[in-house]
């Protein structure tokens, strides 16, 4: 039996034979059955893939977290569990608005819901860096209250150029960039130009996959993700956009951007099957495909903000010996009031506008394997909690 009727002249008939205060007396619905989907990130290693799958449910009309129920899934599918013990849990901690469904069927409005992973007993499971996360950040407290903004890199490949080979660093060139006109989105063109004009560039022949960096855009805003911007880099195909505060500064919540993170990636990877094309998260030309911009209230404090900058970068310095190369140099106007202007390609970085106001932020430009947020985070507040 189905909850909705297609018979109108059934349903007009009983309308009809309501008195007018039996139809006043009709109480409108405050639930509706709709289509949820579940997002988490599985097992592989080093770096993460994104699952998801959709459940049918029964929702208030303007549901929160609470109302998702979890769910379960076979972990030994996904590389978080054994065969003989195989179940895992979904645990909704964050509900956007499903940007590629319409209310079309009379289902109201569709969500998708990042979920964490805990195991059968319900106990944090090893794959799950945003619940570390999440501990350091509480550990810290509000007087630290950290602050996290994202700009992500990703390449743009059409399904003609997926091979092993095509996928090394080395053969990731100019000619196996995504190369795609409006009109048949088959079509490919081979750039002949220098990289350097397509950096924020304009015009076919400098520009490529611009349709799906617009509609990936239009993706977030729709969903309810801190998107700031986004903008062509210097590879023909490659494209960045940058996750974080909006212009009013406030952020209530320090892990939103680093979820948003995910959900913009998820996003990203639904709009390539849509374009029929192959995005790379983890492989870029210029720099690392994910730079964080981080901050504390004691790095944004006008009256410490430089001296907390140059305490936090000592901080991080240890991580040389982890195999990550640092290279200080000396850059911009501003470089000689500071010794913390380092290589954009790979290192730790105060912008100039930072360095010259006195407070704000770091950049950390350096490369990480995993290329998750998540255990990025993790690192910068371990490096906090260290000077605490």
């Amino acid at each position: 039996m189905g909850y909705i009727t297609n018979d109108p002249l059934k349903h007009e008939k009983k309308q009809s034979n309501l008195s007018a205060n039996d139809q006043s007396a009709v109480k409108q619905p405050t639930k509706r059955l709709t289509f949820a989907e579940y997002l988490w990130l599985d097992g592989h290693q080093p770096i993460q893939q994104l699952r998801s799958k959709s459940k049918v449910i029964n929702l208030p009309l303007k549901p929160v977290i609470t109302d998702f129920p979890i769910w379960r899934f076979d972990g030994s599918a996904t590389k978080q569990a054994h065969n003989e013990e195989s179940e895992c849990v979904l645990k909704p901690i964050r509900v956007y608005r499903d940007p590629f469904h319409n209310d079309d069927q009379g289902l109201g409005d569709r969500y998708l819901i990042l979920c964490e992973v805990q195991d059968s007993a319900g106990n944090t499971h090893y794959t799950n860096h945003r619940a570390r996360l999440y501990s350091a950040i509480r550990t810290a407290g509000e007087e630290i209250t950290p602050q996290f903004e994202y700009q992500q890199r990703y390449t743009l490949l059409s399904d003609t150029h997926l091979s092993d080979n095509n996928l090394s660093d080395n053969n990731l060139s100019d000619n196996n960039a995504l190369d795609r006109d409006s009109s048949d989105r088959r079509n490919r063109v081979q750039p002949t130009h220098h990289e350097s004009s397509s950096y924020c560039g304009v015009g076919h022949q400098r520009v490529f996959g611009r349709d799906i960096a617009e509609a990936h855009a239009s993706a977030c805003i729709r969903a309810g993700v801190l998107l700031n911007s986004t903008h062509a880099e210097k590879t023909p195909g490659e494209w960045a956009f940058q996750i974080g505060n909006h212009s009013n500064g406030e952020q209530d919540d320090p892990l939103a951007s680093t979820d948003d993170v995910w959900l913009s990636r998820y996003l990203l990877h639904r709009i390539g099957e849509q374009f029929g094309v192959t995005i790379l998260l983890d492989v870029t030309h210029s720099a690392p495909p994910l730079k964080v911009n981080f901050s504390t209230a004691f790095t944004r404090d006008p009256r410490c903000g430089l001296s907390a900058l140059r305490v936090l970068v000592n901080a991080l310095l240890p991580s040389r010996n982890e195999g990550t190369e640092m290279n200080f140099i000396s850059q911009g106007p501003y470089a000689k009031e500071s010794t913390l202007t380092v290589d954009h390609s790979n290192g730790i970085r105060i912008p100039d506008s930072v360095i010259q106001q006195g407070h704000g932020y770091l950049e950390d430009w350096r490369m990480h394997p995993s290329n998750d947020p998540y255990i990025i985070g993790k690192s910068l507040m371990d490096a906090i909690l260290k000077l605490s």
